[in-house]
């Protein structure tokens, strides 16, 4: 989805009834010539969110002008009108992100409104999903459980919350809808989840630490006088739990020395219950500490090496400053590869992006490139489509359009080093390549930064440490997917919706427009 506002559009339609019946929606259908946003498919009724302000306006960052986006509107308002299709409006100006609940309202009212003048004399009425109903939209036809209620779970054993202090913080606190719905649904199935684990006599990973820190506080003397040193790798990633198990080790070994290594710039954990506080304010957690910065990047040439520092500046005070070096002085510019495709054809922008992709490996294996030195990174590999998680189109068309050229492409397997290796972001991390190409860096729910994700929804599962600025995580993880490469990085975006992060790093960037 290209908006927040559309996410929201997708989220009423898909946790409500209509007349008891579950409502199927389709996003972005076919049509002759253009996609409408929304499709009530039993209905026959769409949806359409414009772009504008209450100026009747395209905002500044859109690179096509107000006259080119009304005379696609027009064209689209046309095709509905000359085909007695039912059309329901909402404007960009009418959304506002602190109150969601006024936009969905008024969706509802003009579906309503619309659909009754369809059906002369019919009974509308939207009503919840049941807590069944809400499980099977979230874990889909094969029951896997989604991330965010895995992720929940983690946070708050992570956090040390206990299902009902979760509960109890819902009842008393100030919380959107979105986070009263979700943490009273995660909550229950943390609870169960709980009782599993009782009931079978087994432990995950987070109660294996968080057990032995209740041990330690337990007993004074255990591992008492046991450890010279505890060293601690990618300590950017450290969260609340580990660090109270570092706190206690150290308070049963007090000639323990500690050592710390990470990078703050690399944090990208949040999700998981990390919390950037730890590294950033180092000496707040352990007093009078030794900090020495690394400059030197031995990976990337200068270019992304300087590129990467000059994006991250952006997040402010919540990184540490440091000036960074390369030990390569090889300078190459960043190419960034735009589609010029409409915005009515994004899925002509995604086979240009495969197609593309593919032609410039095959050039590079015929230079003698391994497989290994080669990575194709995306922000997310699978979207949610049709209540089940399926390829990202742009990975299923790579996917695809590979086997027919014969190239050998891996997705999802960081440790398959045969093949060239297709990752997220996140599994790429640890990893480099001569040569790394980036896909769907755009402004869009599923690009980069990130629209879909919610962070807010885990904020019931957590507490006693500052909050994280999800747009300053998903920074750092662009910073992460530049600087897997050691010498070439390619990065495909789409014209009508490029990423700000592109114009961030625009000083060491060259930009070519792929031909239609």
């Amino acid at each position: 989805m290209n908006s927040k506002a559309e996410k929201e559009i997708m989220d009423f339609f898909l946790m409500n009834k209509l007349n008891n019946e579950p409502i199927t929606i389709e996003y972005e259908p076919d049509l002759p010539g253009f996609r409408p946003d929304f499709r009530l498919t039993k209905y026959d009724l769409f949806i359409e969110h414009w772009a504008l302000n209450e100026k009747g306006e395209v905002p500044g960052w859109f690179d096509q002008t107000t006259e080119d986006y009304k005379e696609k509107m027009n064209f689209k308002k046309k095709w509905f009108a000359e085909n007695n299709k039912t059309l329901v409006e909402t404007f960009a100006h009418e959304y506002d992100e602190t109150n969601p609940d006024k936009f969905t309202e008024l969706l509802k009212s003009r579906v309503t409104e619309k659909m009754k003048a369809q059906n002369s004399g019919t009974t509308l009425e939207f009503t919840p999903l049941t807590y069944d109903e809400l499980v099977e939209v979230a874990w889909g036809p094969h029951k896997d459980p989604v991330d965010e209620i895995v992720n929940f779970i983690t946070n708050a054993k992570t956090y040390g919350i206990s299902p009902e202090r979760i509960h109890e913080k819902i009842r008393d606190g100030k919380w959107s809808k979105k986070q009263v719905a979700f943490g009273n649904l995660a909550a229950k199935i943390f609870a169960d989840y709980r009782d599993y684990l009782v009931e079978t006599k087994k432990i995950d990973f987070e109660d294996m630490i968080n057990e032995a820190v209740a041990a330690l506080e337990k007993d004074r003397n255990l591992c008492s006088s046991v450890y010279d040193h505890i060293l601690i790798d990618e300590y950017q990633d450290i969260s609340a739990q580990r660090y109270m198990l570092v706190r206690k080790l150290l308070e049963h070994n007090p000639n323990c020395k500690l050592f710390c290594v990470g990078d703050d710039w690399q944090s990208i954990m949040a999700f998981s219950g990390s919390n950037l506080d730890f590294f950033v304010n180092f000496e707040k957690y352990f007093e009078k500490p030794a900090i020495t910065k690394i400059s030197t990047n031995y990976r990337s040439i200068r270019t992304i090496v300087d590129a990467g520092a000059q994006l991250i500046k952006k997040n402010g005070s919540c990184q540490i400053s440091k000036t960074t070096l390369s030990s390569r002085d090889e300078e190459k510019a960043i190419s960034v590869l735009r589609s010029p495709h409409k915005e009515n054809y994004r899925m002509r922008y995604y086979e240009q992006s495969a197609e593309d992709c593919l032609a410039r490996i095959a050039e590079y294996v015929k230079k003698g490139f391994l497989p290994t030195d080669i990575l194709v990174l995306s922000r997310f590999m699978r979207t949610k489509a049709h209540r089940a998680y399926k390829f990202h189109q742009v990975i299923k068309i790579l996917m695809e359009r590979a086997r027919e050229r014969g190239i050998e492409l891996i997705p999802d397997d960081a440790r398959d080093q045969s093949k060239i290796r297709v990752l997220t972001v996140h599994k790429s991390k640890g990893l480099e390549a001569r040569a790394v190409f980036v896909l769907n860096v755009i402004k869009d729910a599923y690009g980069f930064p990130c629209e879909i994700e919610d962070s807010s929804i885990y904020a019931p599962a957590r507490e006693n440490y500052p909050e994280q600025d999800p747009k300053e995580e998903e920074r750092r993880l662009f910073y992460v997917a530049m600087t897997r490469a050691k010498e070439d990085l390619i990065i495909y975006t789409w014209e009508p919706s490029k990423s700000e992060f592109l114009e961030e790093i625009g000083d060491y960037t060259r930009e070519e427009r792929l031909s239609y």
